[in-house]
Formats: C-alpha cells, sequence, structure tokens
C-alpha cells in the first residue's frame, strides 16, 4: 500500500490520544496523489455513495488520466465516511459539533457544514444542525435539531487555523463563517483530511452533504450549453461591472454562447445564450445543480457559490477576477481561496495576506495548503 509523504503528522486528537509524528513532505506533486486503482465495482458503489456528479457532460472517470482523483483514491474516501458512519449509529463518537447557521448565504451555511462534517470525521463527534436551514437532503449522520446547544465557541477569524478542535473541548460550535478550504490550514485537522481525502476533501464531503443521487430536473440542468458561468455582482466601485465579464471569459476558453447563473441584481452579459436567476435558496440549489451538470465552470472569483460548484464538479475549472478583470484556469478544481489572498490595494494581489496564519504548528499545513490549493 503506497504512503502518502505530503502528510505532515499523524492527526489523531480524538478522545485520549494526541500524537504529532512528523514525516517527510513532498511538494509539486501531481493529480492524482495516490496512483492506484481499485476494482470496477467498489469505486461505482463508492460513487454513489458520495453522490459524485457522474451525471455531468465535466465528470471524468477515475481511470482517465486526466482525472484529479484516482479510483483507488475515490473508494478510500467512501470507506473513511462509512467508518463515520458506523460509529455514529453505534453510538460510538464522544461528544458533538452543533452548527449555528443562523441566516448565512446558503453558499456559508454550506461552508460550515462541511467545516464540522470534516472536523467530526477527524475527532469522532456527533453533528447537530437545523435541517430547515439547508435546501438539500442532509445525510442521516447530520441530527436535526431546533434548539441551541451549549459548548466552546470556536473562532473563524484568521486563528482559526490554530484553534483547539481535539479533546479539550469535547462540546464545540461553529456560529461563525470562513473560507471552505481554510480547513486545510488547520494544524490537526489538515493532516487528517490529506491523508483520507488527499486535496479533494471538498469534492467528496461536499457531494456527500449536498449533492443528489437522483437527476436534477431539467430546469437545473445545463441542457443547451457545456459551458456555465457563475455571475456575481460585487457593489464596489473598484470591480468591474458583470456585464463586461464576457470581454475576458474567452480567455478561460468559453466560447461566445454560455449559460450563466446568477443573482437577480447582477447585470447579466447580453452575449449568454440562457440565464439561470435565483433569488432564494431553492433557485440557488438549482443554480449549483446547473453548474456542477455543465462541462466546464467558470465562477467569479470571491463567490463561495461558484467555488462550490467548482469544487463539487471536480474538474479544473477557472474564475474571472473582477478586480484586476483577467479570466485564469485554475490547477486543480478545489483551488481559488480568495479569502487567503484579497487584498484592497492592487499593488498586492496575488499574494497572501495575515489571515494566512502562520502560528508555528500549522507551517507545514500552510505550505502545503499554498502549493497545492491557492490557485
Amino acid at each position: 500500500m503506497q504512503d502518502r509523504s505530503i502528510v505532515s503528522r499523524s492527526y489523531v486528537q480524538n478522545k485520549n490520544d494526541y500524537i504529532k509524528n512528523y514525516s517527510k513532505i513532498d511538494f509539486d506533486l501531481d493529480f492524482p496523489i495516490v496512483k492506484k486503482d481499485s476494482k470496477l465495482v467498489d469505486f461505482i458503489r463508492a460513487q454513489s455513495h458520495m453522490k459524485l456528479p457522474t451525471r455531468s457532460k465535466g465528470f471524468v472517470d477515475c481511470y482517465n488520466n486526466k482525472s484529479e482523483v484516482s479510483c483507488y483514491e475515490i473508494v478510500h474516501a467512501s470507506e473513511v465516511i462509512k467508518k463515520y458512519e458506523e460509529s455514529v449509529s453505534s453510538l460510538n463518537a464522544d461528544g458533538y459539533i452543533y452548527v449555528d447557521v443562523k441566516n448565512y448565504e446558503l453558499e456559508d451555511r454550506m461552508t460550515m457544514l462541511y467545516h464540522a462534517l470534516a472536523i467530526a470525521i477527524a475527532t469522532e463527534r456527533y453533528i447537530y444542525v437545523n435541517h430547515s436551514y439547508f435546501p438539500f437532503k442532509l445525510p442521516s449522520v447530520i441530527f436535526n435539531i431546533r434548539n441551541e446547544m451549549q459548548g466552546t465557541v470556536i473562532s473563524t477569524d484568521y486563528t482559526f487555523s490554530c484553534s483547539e478542535l481535539g479533546y479539550k473541548n469535547n462540546n464545540i460550535i461553529l456560529n461563525n463563517i470562513t473560507w471552505p478550504q481554510a480547513i486545510y490550514t488547520h494544524f490537526s485537522i489538515a493532516p487528517f483530511l490529506r491523508a483520507e481525502f488527499g486535496f479533494h476533501a471538498a469534492y467528496y464531503l461536499g457531494n456527500y452533504l449536498f449533492g443528489s443521487k437522483n437527476q436534477p430536473e431539467n430546469r437545473c440542468q445545463n441542457l443547451k450549453n457545456e459551458f456555465a458561468v457563475e455571475v456575481k455582482e460585487y457593489d464596489d466601485d473598484e470591480m468591474v461591472s458583470s456585464s463586461r465579464y464576457y470581454q475576458k471569459l474567452w480567455r478561460c476558453g468559453v466560447p461566445e454562447k454560455f449559460q450563466i447563473i446568477t443573482h437577480r441584481s447582477a447585470k447579466i452579459p447580453e452575449k449568454a445564450n440562457s440565464t439561470l436567476v435565483y433569488d432564494d435558496d431553492e433557485s440557488k440549489k438549482c443554480g449549483l445543480y446547473q453548474l456542477i451538470s455543465s462541462k466546464y465552470v467558470v465562477h467569479t472569483f470571491g463567490s463561495r457559490l461558484g467555488w462550490w460548484a467548482m469544487a463539487m464538479h471536480g474538474n479544473r475549472g477557472g474564475f474571472i477576477n473582477p478586480m484586476d478583470f483577467i479570466c485564469v484556469n485554475v490547477t486543480v478544481s478545489q483551488s481559488a481561496s480568495l479569502w487567503h489572498t484579497y487584498t484592497p490595494e492592487k499593488k498586492y494581489l496575488f499574494i497572501t495576506n495575515n489571515r494566512l496564519f502562520n502560528c508555528g504548528i500549522n507551517s507545514y499545513d500552510v505550505r502545503l495548503y499554498i502549493d497545492y490549493l491557492l490557485w
């Protein structure tokens, strides 16, 4: 069995164990990280279990050399999730995570639940959240609760990557938002994610949480075009209006006609072939599925909904940056994090900011994040 040399230390930090075991780190590896195969029946079952978007025009089978993940990695990720499901069903978990999603945007609620699941699997905790805040059919391991619960509130500001998520705080609360991939800079959770999910935790866990085993209705699929562009309008004079996006989309390979998914307040480019406009959670979910169903996804840099679409799509896409007005093809579907790169000073574009917090114990995790998940 091939070892993952990118794991910086063991992740054991649940119950009575807390071990740091440093090992060799390799940078600049190609995807898939673990280039191994699995039996056909095993990875088909695993794809179904995690609700991977196999009906998407952009879905790449794991035996294809263009796939970002190997068949072995898909099967392994599914087995890790199944182990957690068994732990929850047999009541072997210890402690809980209460996700207080309040009235955040849907895409931010998705991120909060994704972080909760990643932490819960790594540390064997239960998860509680009010299901009514989500337009998705959530897995049975996510317990529905309408009353607030008590616990230690975990900060999601720049110190999130060094917060104590282990045995010292048995019951924890997530009640604020951060960028989805900030979890890959956490000193104890990131090594676990890399060991079990590679750099594709958002792909596996995102589809497991928010994907659908049933084919979405026609209006939630991109049936007319291969390309879909998620358009976000920023209320900022420094940002280029979304009505001008089409001038740069060609740099990402977008043809003259394409599908647009956007909010009602955005200025829609005239050259779009068709448009889906969302204004509530149900229509936003429909837009998310329409993006995922496309062959190629381009999103607005900084849009969490667009980012989630590309991450769950699982195939390399692109983003248009309305600040410096360029369109960029990313190296991997899980990259392009605004949280760690945004700066209002144009001269500092495309460098990390002080939100990329290095507290010493997460230095390897930060370096790996920069190498694999920044761009």
